[in-house]
């Protein structure tokens, strides 16, 4: 009888002590803004790190991998903007956002992170001598910073970064590249090609640059590996466009940038919807299986070498 009392006593003692912390959790939510800030570092940190694998284990497969950031070709080291203070080098990649971090990136080197990176005048944005690319230092200064700087890099689905390059570029009366869509038509379809820039039709431009080396394609749809050379330079932080609402402050808080705002959502033509998976795939649908098969192969590393899908978008 004794022992059949001490258990009850136990039994009773535990009740309480559960209901104690049933109610210590109704007056202190776990989901407070502090656990909620540690889950998403530790989920940044988790995903860095397997971009970081994928990336090396794509660039060793392909015996691209070099052991140490060492100089690397003028044509990358051009598109390598540096930022002084905070030590960072970030690789200039057309239609990924680049507009915008070149916005942060100047009020950074000015000290004027409190301002609001969207009223840096587009105009100026690209032609301001504040922003140092890394092709202008010596190579001793050069190779320090490769190896002490932290060098970031933005990626985008090759067939949405295409389509928007296209959409940005060919279709808009921007001077240089009324040119070029002319010299697009004219390559295509021959020298009586109407002059009408809007009449270059999307098919028309991926039978144009699937025609020419990889090495010569402009900047806003060139591979993003020719661009930067990522198996050579050691990109401590890769974010991807598709998630750049969420992910650019998170990477500016890695990088001891904790300025929430910072980095702006603007567009250049804002009457236009944004180019999404959505409407890249209207603009597959009007390409053949070969052309189709041509992109794969041109934008082959930046699909393997960043966890890209030709299914997606």
């Amino acid at each position: 009888m004794g022992q059949l009392s001490y258990k009850l006593y136990c039994g009773f003692g535990l009740c309480l002590l559960l209901l104690w912390i049933c109610c210590r959790q109704l007056e202190t939510p776990t989901t407070d803004r502090e656990t909620i800030s540690t889950d998403t570092s530790d989920h940044w940190q988790l995903t860095q790190q397997l971009r970081q694998e994928q990336l090396s284990t794509a660039c060793k497969k392909r015996g691209l991998w070099k052991s140490d950031s060492q100089l690397v070709p003028k044509q990358v080291a051009r598109q390598l903007l540096v930022e002084r203070n905070h030590r960072l080098l970030f690789c200039e990649v057309p239609k990924a956002g680049c507009s915008n971090w070149r916005r942060v990136l100047l009020l950074l080197a000015l000290n004027l992170s409190r301002w609001d990176p969207a009223e840096v005048a587009m105009d100026r944005l690209h032609t301001t001598s504040l922003l140092q690319r890394l092709n202008s230092f010596q190579p001793r200064e050069c190779d320090l910073m490769l190896k002490h700087y932290t060098p970031v890099l933005v990626t985008r689905h090759p067939l949405e970064r295409l389509v928007s390059a296209y959409r940005d570029k060919l279709l808009h009366s921007e001077p240089y590249y009324m040119h070029v869509a002319d010299k697009i038509r004219t390559a295509v379809r021959g020298s009586r090609a109407p002059k009408n820039q809007r009449n270059l039709t999307f098919p028309e431009f991926v039978t144009f640059i699937l025609r020419q080396p990889p090495a010569d394609l402009d900047v806003h749809w060139k591979p993003i590996a020719l661009l930067c050379s990522p198996c050579s330079v050691r990109y401590g932080v890769l974010i991807w466009h598709e998630n750049m609402s969420s992910e650019a402050e998170q990477a500016l808080r890695f990088l001891g940038i904790p300025s929430p705002g910072l980095f702006p959502s603007a567009k250049v033509h804002q009457s236009e919807k944004r180019t999404d998976d959505q409407l890249t795939r209207h603009y597959l649908g009007q390409l053949s299986p070969e052309q189709l098969s041509g992109l794969y192969n041109l934008y082959f590393l930046d699909f393997t070498l960043f966890g890209y899908h030709i299914q997606n978008p």
